[in-house]
């Protein structure tokens, strides 16, 4: 047990995960094909489910002995639920792929029987025995349209179906579900043997259930279509689970958010990926000490693009009451929301590598956040569509500062305030401290900040004024950026008007 703890020690000086697999003596396989519940789980005679390896395992550890579970590719169609007791010993448990990215945790259930429907050839129906409605709204946020608020999803041959909201939308690639008449219609693509189709309805709101848990691995496995409600993800950890490690796994196609994890300590995400989740891709809230290396997140909040609705509680990356976190080489890229976004009482945060490219909304985004939030060697690029809030966004938030990074194409400015004149309090909830935060100690050295239209600032704000300004002002660092647009030798050093800004000094020079 000596080495466990070294181990962990170790991993809690640098903030992430260290989970020992070494320790792992026993081993179970799954064969969802050729398995079956009643075997002893060896290699030659797998079990068919994850969910009888967990209860399997977890009978293992607390027995004192670490388990490693592999898993033959497949779709497994099941909710996987991990939970800690006192009882339990600091013996690891690893869930692998035998393969990476080759096995599937899906929440989908196989719908078939289909028939055609008589107004429409195109279009084929189903019973439909579930009645979700619509999920409660999100009092902390603007109202939520109904669209954006319905679990149905619908896949046809490894491709997903628009919901509408009325058999009169319906037009090719869209679905509808009447739940008054309980009866779900499809209008799938052109050639599509409906006979013969693949056709997936998620069923389940959450694929994949970590509470408390410890010392666990997550490696090479793809979690996909969750119905969840907003705010809840596919794969959710929760808790105070700690020294959780997910390696090279994929979240993908979800109803809400992909991989949540709240409440925890010393976890490590990497390698892995989060795309086309309805919501947020990656959610980390009120954790401590955790580590995000070279992940993925693109193509989310698509359920709520349906809406128009693009912000409040979601990014490629959304972190809230984060404290002590890494994040190395994170891109986070054509997401219909914020890249990443730093949301209310996030400190300690460093920032490496990042690639925040082509996002609907800002590429960065710190709001409401003591800090401080260091980002360096980052590419924050062609936030230019009609989103429009820039590279880096700050709302009442201090300490910030960015580093040898480029800063290139975002409209209107590559760097932009927004903010609550006054202030915003702010509590930190690791030591009950009220913080009234503005925007202050802003600091951005050896970057490269560029417009690339005549209408791209460098820098613009919607709310300094007063003392705001004079904070801003009187604790701003710049030095040694390079200011650049090609097409309007005035942009490159303009301060908005009509405030007074004349003694403010973006110290750099020209390219």
């Amino acid at each position: 047990m000596r080495s466990v703890r070294t181990a962990i020690q170790l991993a809690f000086l640098f903030g992430q995960a260290s989970v020992n697999e070494s320790l792992e003596t026993a081993f179970i396989w799954v064969d969802g094909t050729k398995g079956s519940d009643s075997n002893n789980g060896s290699k030659s005679s797998p079990l068919q489910t994850i969910g009888a390896a967990i209860t399997m395992a977890q009978q293992n550890n607390l027995a004192g002995i670490g388990t490693r579970v592999t898993i033959n590719p497949g779709t497994y169609r099941e909710t996987l639920t991990v939970t800690h007791t006192s009882q339990n010993t600091a013996l690891p448990i690893t869930f692998q792929a035998a393969t990476a990215g080759t096995v599937i945790i899906s929440g989908s259930t196989l719908y078939t029987g289909w028939v055609s429907y008589s107004a429409n050839r195109n279009i084929y129906t189903n019973s439909w025995p579930n009645q979700w409605g619509t999920c409660a709204q999100l009092t902390i946020c603007p109202y939520q349209q109904d669209i954006m608020m319905r679990q149905e999803m619908v896949i046809v041959n490894g491709i997903p179906l628009t919901q509408v909201l009325s058999l009169g939308q319906m037009q090719q690639g869209t679905f509808f579900v009447d739940e008054n008449a309980a009866l779900i219609y499809i209008w799938p693509q052109n050639g599509t043997q409906i006979s013969t189709a693949t056709v997936e309805v998620p069923s389940q709101p959450t694929v994949l259930s970590v509470e408390g848990g410890t010392n666990l691995v997550f490696r090479g496995l793809t979690f996909q279509y969750a119905n969840s409600c907003r705010a809840s993800a596919a794969a959710q950890v929760e808790g105070n689970s700690n020294n959780i490690l997910f390696d090279n796994d994929n979240f993908q196609w979800n109803n809400a958010q992909g991989l949540k994890i709240t409440g925890g300590t010393f976890f490590t995400v990497q390698n892995s990926t989060a795309r086309h989740n309805g919501e947020s891709g990656f959610q980390d809230e009120r954790n401590l000490n955790g580590w995000w290396q070279s992940d993925t997140a693109s193509y989310n909040n698509w359920r709520g693009a349906q809406a128009g609705f693009y912000g409040c509680n979601t990014a490629g990356y959304h972190a809230s009451l984060a404290h002590t976190i890494t994040v190395n080489s994170l891109t986070s890229s054509f997401n219909e929301t914020w890249g990443i976004h730093w949301d209310t009482d996030n400190a300690n945060i460093t920032a490496t590598g990042l690639n925040a490219t082509s996002n609907y909304l800002a590429g960065a985004f710190a709001e409401k956040d003591e800090g401080p939030i260091t980002i360096s060697n980052s590419y924050l690029c062609n936030q230019n569509s009609s989103g429009g809030q820039g590279g880096l966004m700050l709302r009442n938030s201090e300490q910030i500062s960015i580093s040898n990074s480029v800063l290139l194409n975002n409209s209107p400015a590559q760097i932009e305030v927004v903010g609550q004149a006054g202030g915003i309090e702010v509590t930190n909830w690791q030591t009950g401290v009220t913080s009234n935060l503005i925007t202050q100690n802003f600091t951005s050295t050896r970057n490269v900040i560029q417009g690339n239209t005549s209408t791209q600032g460098v820098f613009s704000d919607s709310y300094l004024g007063n003392s705001d300004w004079t904070s801003f002002e009187n604790t701003l660092v710049s030095s040694n950026n390079t200011w650049w647009n090609p097409l309007n030798a005035l942009t490159e050093f303009m301060v908005p008007t009509p405030k007074n800004r004349s003694t403010l000094s973006f110290a750099g020079g020209k390219a």
